[in-house]
């Protein structure tokens, strides 16, 4: 985290309640650009869609994922519940399929159709992610300038994309609602006084240099360096 800063949003409660604030009022689509694998942001999203009565669609693969975590906790959002929709797409159901097929009929019971999209674009909270799919997306709902996009993952995946100038040339208000699942500097450093190490050994940073003006006893070790304990 060291050169990224804090950032708006300091924890889940911050990003729910910011991403609620978003669509409350929304009187069209709201596209959420979010990682399917990010357990904790997808139930945000779902909290935030329950409060305001809205539906969350998301993909076959999200159904898959929250599907196959379901045993660890009844509180992971699943396909079959109220507010949650399945929207099918041929690449996605032909993996699926190969998989297991009989999930494809599972999944079902929540399938949504675009009409049933289209038909009521306020209610709508879409789960997206930044592909050709979306793209054609885009064509087949007709989404305009009524739409906003909330883009709820590390703003350096967004600076490596088109995706900014594309939902600018549709007059879609883009909006950056994240916060990181790493640990922040501040508390890193409560966790280093707690434990009181006898020396810190930085690894996994574009930083190394800024490490001592941080914490104590830094001991900096080369890639490929061997340190005996």
């Amino acid at each position: 985290m060291i050169g990224r800063g804090e950032g708006l949003y300091q924890n889940e409660n911050t990003v729910e309640n910011a991403i609620y604030d978003v669509i409350a009022n929304q009187q069209s689509y709201t596209f959420v650009f979010c990682s399917s694998q990010n357990l904790d942001r997808l139930v945000s999203i779902y909290r935030a869609v329950k409060w305001t009565r809205k539906t969350l669609v998301i993909d076959l693969y999200t159904a898959f994922v929250l599907d196959k975590l379901s045993s660890i906790s009844p509180n992971i959002p699943q396909f079959d519940w109220k507010e949650i929709r399945v929207l099918y797409a041929y690449s996605h159901a032909n993996k699926l399929a190969g998989y297991d097929k009989k999930l494809l009929y599972k999944y079902k019971r929540a399938k949504i159709e675009w009409d049933e999209i289209q038909s009521h674009p306020q209610d709508m909270v879409i789960l997206s992610k930044d592909n050709r799919y979306f793209r054609m997306m885009l064509r087949k709902l007709r989404a305009d300038s009524g739409s906003k996009a909330i883009y709820s993952m590390w703003h350096g995946y967004l600076e490596r994309t088109d995706l900014a100038q594309l939902l600018e040339s549709h007059g879609i208000e883009l909006i950056e609602i994240h916060t990181s699942g790493h640990a922040y500097i501040e508390d890193l450093k409560k966790l280093a006084r707690a434990i009181n190490p006898r020396c810190l050994v930085p690894i996994h940073t574009f930083y190394p240099n800024k490490y001592g003006s941080i914490y104590e006893d830094i001991v900096q070790l080369d890639d490929g360096q061997t340190y005996c304990l």
